[in-house]
């Protein structure tokens, strides 16, 4: 897996494509942030 790095989403999103991988993470981004302890149990269930 690479890692990359959006300035914007993109403005078309198509299925199973990378820009709706895009837009799923940046709409979930928020959600992730607000939840306490949520990206370190991330971080370690992917990392297994």
């Amino acid at each position: 897996m690479t890692e990359k790095k959006l300035k914007q989403l993109p403005s078309l999103i198509r299925w199973g494509d990378e820009s709706e991988a895009f837009s799923c993470a940046a709409t979930a981004l928020l959600a992730w942030y607000k939840t306490l302890g949520d990206l370190e149990w991330l971080s370690a269930t992917v990392a297994k």
